[in-house]
């Protein structure tokens, strides 16, 4: 993989490319990661990027994206006091009590906001 700080291919053929919405991915494994490619064509590469574009600027723009927790690896959703979906905008302090659903049945868990 040849990222940004690249020398350069010498000539060679360059066989393929890892699509935008994707690179950032790439650039985040460590040496040795293993990796798989899946073909997809023009169309699907720039929707893709589109949904990561919307999904940044949503949260850049703190429009209330819901925050999504795993608990000992579960996916659990988090809703704030009038039991609706805990959202990015709600992060105005550091710490917060909050109800936890598992799906079969709901928690109150502190939840502390670190850097």
């Amino acid at each position: 993989m040849l990222l940004a700080d690249r020398g350069t291919t010498g000539g060679y053929t360059k066989i393929a490319t890892v699509i935008t919405a994707d690179r950032s991915q790439l650039a985040q494994l460590i040496p040795g990661s293993i990796v798989k490619f899946e073909m997809v064509g023009q169309e699907k590469a720039v929707d893709l990027l589109r949904e990561q574009e919307r999904s940044l600027t949503e949260l850049s723009n703190k429009q209330g994206l819901q925050l999504k927790f795993k608990v000992n690896g579960v996916l659990v959703d988090v809703v704030d006091d009038s039991e609706g979906p805990f959202t990015i905008q709600d992060l105005e302090n550091t710490s917060y009590t909050a109800l936890v659903s598992d799906g079969s049945s709901d928690h109150q868990v502190k939840v502390d906001i670190s850097e």
